[in-house]
């Protein structure tokens, strides 16, 4: 028998183990894919490493102390939100659909920015300088008026919304250096989150 090669090789085979294994569990954390709400766990069987997926798994419920911490969370400033005129607000860096993104911001126990103010305009518009950034403001096709989430209608004098086109795609709104534009709401965007400060 020629140890000479199997002994490299027997070193060589555990670290290649390892790397994949390490490789496996923590690639969906560095490179997340759209669509795969499921998360890998992996557990140990024998000295053998055993990766599970728990998509299809059913969802427990938490226990009363994650609900009381996460309500009292939902207070405090949480991290990479910044805060101005009494609201907390996330400038995402990803870029998703209109629905998407309401969606990202409702995790967040928050909702796409609806723009009450001058103040608030001004502040938005030093922040949007180089993106498209999804707001809360959609088109109603059926009443021919734009609307704010918090079904409020869209007041004439804060902005100029830019002229929307014929076609039905345009039924949402972007902002980018303080101009608000209606938008595609398939098309794909970063978008702006708002909480109100408690």
């Amino acid at each position: 028998m020629n140890w000479q090669l199997i002994i490299p090789g027997l070193v060589i085979l555990p670290i290649k183990l390892v790397g994949t294994s390490l490789f496996l569990i923590y690639f969906p954390q560095i490179f997340p894919m759209p669509g795969f709400q499921g998360t890998l766990n992996s557990t140990t069987e024998r000295n053998v490493t055993v990766l599970q997926t728990t998509s299809g798994l059913p969802k427990t419920q938490p226990d009363s102390s994650t609900i009381t911490t996460t309500a009292r969370d939902r207070t405090a400033k949480p991290l990479q939100w910044e805060g101005h005129g009494g609201n907390y607000y996330l400038f995402s860096k990803a870029k998703e659909v209109w629905s998407s993104s309401r969606t990202e911001c409702d995790d967040q126990s928050s909702d796409l920015v609806v723009i009450s103010d001058r103040k608030e305009l001004e502040f938005l518009r030093n922040k949007t300088r180089d993106a498209d950034y999804f707001i809360g403001l959609t088109y109603s096709e059926m009443e021919m008026r734009w609307y704010w989430i918090d079904k409020t209608e869209l007041t004439r004098g804060l902005f100029t919304l830019k002229p929307k086109t014929l076609d039905y795609e345009n039924d949402c709104a972007i902002i980018r250096a303080g101009e608000v534009s209606p938008a595609s709401c398939h098309k794909r965007n970063q978008w702006i989150c708002e909480k109100t400060m408690k």
